[in-house]
């Protein structure tokens, strides 16, 4: 044999029993395999497990993806679900634990038999095609840390339904994340969205809300739009909240040649807009008819203009002491029927929509991701913080927030620090109280991780 065919010859030799060798993982505990991310911040991340020959091991059941593993008599924090590892698999729910920041693209695709998926607080990126195609999903939990939903992300999870929360740490949502055809399969509209209360605009790219049709949504922000975007197309009910300073227009869908008939069973509109763009069919090719629409704002903001259906068949409702001013403002007073808003005081299910039965806590009435993290730091200044020193500090915490709005359960996850594990305890100890959540109306205890960081220069 040459040299030259001994050296190749001995190059496949050596490398080939790696790659053969496909057990990718560098341990398994609690029926799941993990690889190394880090050993000197001691992080690893979730994989598919696969046997010698390199051929995928079936998981099946309910899992739990836990914040922290032990291997070789250390503590692993997991960071990360990596790409495709429950691809196809046999799962049925999953719960995803605080310390996790990224599910992987196409982690969970294609699980048949997933229905129920439970992402606690923690989480920040959710990757392309993660559940892709999880075609019997129907419950989804999103944490309030969630800020990048990936491109296909949920595409065609066409059994979602409940209440799906976008909360105001979200940045972007990717093309088609929500792409749900439940028209076209004949599938009641029974999924709803709501994107929580921010003064930051929301991305949305091409197709990424594109649910045929929803039950309703939440809008609590600006929307920064793809003009394939059209929110209208896409649910029955939909609701700017009173943060929201600029609609989106009415977009047809691209290359349509024809117009369309699009209904929409209540629009409500919030107090800050100023300008409600254009419904007319000669603006937007499509026939669009609004059964009720609810405006807010004492003054009537500017209107371009309704389908002559709306006008004729739409029940307006406006402010009470504004409804003289709508009965005179040009394109309001166009509507036959103009009514108060008082008078819905009598028609409980209009407030069905702002009013969901399963809702998160609220701090000091609001969402609390950004509130209480603000009022955490300022209390802080209160405590013993000059024990400490110079330099910087983190410690991560878990409590519970009460199904009497008080907090309890407080227990530090993550903390080299001890004085400082103990004034932030303390700071937390003394929250004023939550509202509680609330599953089927009734309160319910919600637990939080929350980390929490300090630099003193």
């Amino acid at each position: 044999m040459s040299l030259y065919r001994r050296i190749i010859f001995s190059l496949l030799f050596t490398v080939l029993p790696v790659i053969v060798n496909a057990n990718n993982y560098d341990f398994k505990t609690g029926g799941l395999c993990y690889q190394v991310i880090s050993l000197e911040d001691r992080t690893c991340a979730v994989v598919r497990e696969r046997d010698e020959s390199g051929h995928v091991v079936e998981t099946a059941g309910n899992i739990v993806i836990p914040s922290y593993v032990e291997f070789a008599e250390k503590t692993f924090t997991v960071v990360k679900i990596a790409d495709g590892a429950f691809e196809r698999s046999s799962i049925t729910s999953v719960v995803v634990g605080g310390t996790v920041r990224t599910i992987g693209s196409g982690a969970f695709a294609n699980c048949d038999n997933l229905k129920r998926a439970v992402i606690e607080s923690g989480v920040q990126e959710i990757d392309s095609y993660a559940f892709y195609h999880c075609g019997q999903l129907e419950s989804l939990q999103l944490p309030n840390t969630l800020q990048i939903i990936g491109f296909k992300a949920f595409e065609e999870c066409t059994a979602l339904k409940g209440i799906v929360d976008i909360t105001s740490w979200c940045q972007a949502i990717g093309v088609d994340a929500f792409s749900i055809h439940k028209e076209a399969l004949g599938i009641a509209p029974d999924l709803s969205i709501c994107i929580q209360d921010s003064r930051y605009a929301l991305k949305i790219y091409r197709y990424g809300l594109n649910v045929r049709r929803g039950e309703s949504i939440y809008i609590g922000r600006n929307l920064n739009l793809d003009v394939h975007v059209n929110v209208y197309k896409c649910f029955n009910n939909i609701t700017f909240g009173n943060l929201v300073t600029e609609m989106p227009r009415y977009y047809p869908d691209p290359g349509q040649q024809d117009g369309k008939e699009v209904e929409i069973a209540m629009m409500t509109i919030g107090t800050s807009i100023k300008t409600v763009p254009s419904f007319r069919k000669e603006d937007i090719k499509d026939r669009v008819k609004i059964q009720s629409i609810i405006v807010n704002n004492t003054v009537p903001p500017t209107a371009e203009g309704f389908d002559d259906n709306t006008y004729a068949n739409a029940v307006l409702y406006v402010p009470d002491e504004a409804l003289s001013l709508y009965k005179s403002t040009e394109v309001w007073k166009n509507f036959w029927e103009i009514k108060g808003l008082s008078i819905l005081n009598e028609s409980p299910q209009f407030y069905e929509i702002a009013e969901p039965k399963d809702a998160s806590p609220l701090f000091m009435g609001a969402d609390p991701t950004n509130v209480f993290a603000m009022w955490v730091m300022d209390n802080l200044g209160h405590r013993d913080v000059p024990e400490l020193g110079l330099g910087s500090f983190r410690t991560v915490v878990q409590f519970t927030v009460m199904s009497d709005g008080g907090v309890g359960n407080i227990v530090v996850l993550e903390g080299e620090n001890e004085v400082f594990n103990q004034i932030v305890i303390k700071t937390i100890t003394s929250s004023p109280k939550w509202t509680p959540a609330r599953i089927n109306g009734e309160p319910v205890e919600y637990t939080y991780t929350f980390p929490v960081i300090l630099h003193l220069n």
